[in-house]
């Protein structure tokens, strides 16, 4: 009988320290650690504290004091609308029976046995204890505020964090991209640094940029720099567990610290961006106006009855239907005139991956074949030749099954696509283009 070896002993004792909700693509990276074998992902501790705000009154008089009645044009938009979003979940829910996926820190748990501590404030002396008790050898910083000493010098080795910002640059806060297109740059940068007493200056592990496109917002930056950003976290670790702990010390004089703008600021900017999109990409200006919209929901309240009755006849004759998405283009620049903005297509399939089943397209091939479908789903299609790189990556990297459709008698004549390419566009800039992103 021969003894058993804990292997939990020999591999990377790892916590994280991270705060606020859990974003899809934090959740596939704290999986993927959790299931690394060369690591051992001790826990997840989530700091729960908040600052205590200010009156209402002296945060209205505030804002309108530094940034005017625009200000308030701003706030009082952003309260109506995450009202009327959560007001049509509501209806959603309850209306379908549709409960939305748990992907919750719980359900993490739940999957992968990993422990999640919620701790009032990461710097009192129990949080610090319970950290100490979880003899970590790396700590990895997930978001939330800035981290003391007493924090980031508990793991063995240090804590390492991510700066989704070319350093040293750019340190310091600031939605991803932010600072860069204000001042002109041409990419972003994502970085793996040490944490240390000094905010984002310390030595660097690994660091990558993303180009910034013609029609990129800050909103389609920032999930770029999610997806980059998690892939180059987890390959970092994974170097460091085997021995490659090589580091590039960081010239502390070149660069600058940003502050945070405020959130009105970047609204603005988020703003500017879109608007510059919806003159360069006709799918934009095509969009139905809120007012559309609001007719449009109130044709399907009217309606909504029979569709129910409907959708009911049909799930119980095993006849219900599989609705096929299709994507001609998922970029931000002008690939094509039906081409779709990053942003707008993962908040689609994030919507639909939350209260919906979506499905391969084979497995959706053999319910419709066997005329026996006892429930709705839907089946994701990416229409080539158009440019689909970021979103086969967010689909990738999520898990979330997809088809590519490449029509091949362009390719194998050598004819131009002419039903993707926008008017004035020259198809071989816009191959050379495609061959460019794919490193060909």
């Amino acid at each position: 009988m021969t003894d058993r070896v804990d292997t939990r002993s020999q591999r990377l004792r790892l916590v994280v320290f991270t705060a606020g909700p859990l974003p899809p693509t934090s959740r596939v990276l704290f999986e993927r650690l959790a299931m690394d074998p060369l690591l051992d992902l001790r826990a997840i501790v989530i700091d729960e504290y908040r600052r205590p705000r200010k009156p209402l009154p002296l945060r209205v008089l505030r804002g309108l004091r530094a940034e005017g009645w625009p200000w308030f044009k701003f706030r009082l938009r952003s309260r109506l609308s995450s009202v009327f979003e959560r007001v049509i979940l509501f209806v959603l829910v309850r209306l379908h029976g549709r409960s939305p996926r748990d992907e919750s820190y719980e359900a993490l748990r739940r999957k992968t046995g990993v422990t999640i501590h919620h701790v009032a404030d990461i710097h009192s002396e129990s949080s610090l204890t319970l950290i100490r008790s979880l003899r970590p050898q790396l700590g990895l910083i997930m978001g939330g505020r800035i981290l003391r000493d007493a924090v980031i010098s508990i793991p063995e080795y240090g804590t390492l964090n991510i700066h989704k910002k070319s350093v040293p640059q750019y340190r310091g806060g600031g939605p991803t991209g932010y600072w860069e297109i204000h001042a002109g740059e041409r990419e972003i940068g994502v970085t793996i640094h040490y944490a240390t007493s000094q905010v984002d200056a310390g030595p660097v592990l690994a660091e990558a940029t993303i180009p910034i496109e013609e029609c990129d917002t800050l909103a389609s930056l920032g999930i770029k720099a999610d997806l980059l950003g998690a892939k180059l976290y987890h390959h970092t670790v994974r170097r460091f567990a085997l021995g490659d702990r090589q580091v590039t010390p960081q010239d502390t004089k070149r660069g600058r610290t940003y502050r945070s703008p405020s959130e009105f600021s970047a609204y603005k900017l988020q703003t500017n961006l879109k608007q510059k999109a919806t003159q360069l990409m006709a799918v934009r200006r095509g969009r139905t106006s809120r007012r559309g919209r609001l007719r449009f929901l109130l044709h399907y309240a009217v309606v909504h009855p029979l569709l129910l009755s409907i959708r009911k006849l049909l799930t119980n004759h095993r006849g219900a239907p599989i609705d096929i998405l299709v994507y001609s283009a998922v970029a931000n620049h002008s690939t094509n005139q039906r081409s779709v903005l990053l942003e707008d297509f993962v908040e689609q399939v994030e919507f639909f991956h939350r209260y919906f089943e979506i499905v391969p397209l084979d497995e959706a091939s053999e319910r419709l074949r066997s005329e026996i479908n006892g429930r709705i789903a839907l089946e994701i299609t990416l229409y080539g030749p158009g440019d689909h790189f970021w979103a086969v990556e967010y689909m990738r990297y999520l898990g979330i099954p997809a088809s590519l459709f490449i029509p091949t008698g362009h390719v194998r004549k050598g004819e131009e696509a002419r039903h993707i390419l926008p008017a004035g566009e020259d198809g071989r800039l816009r191959r050379a283009r495609h061959h460019a992103l794919l490193g060909e």
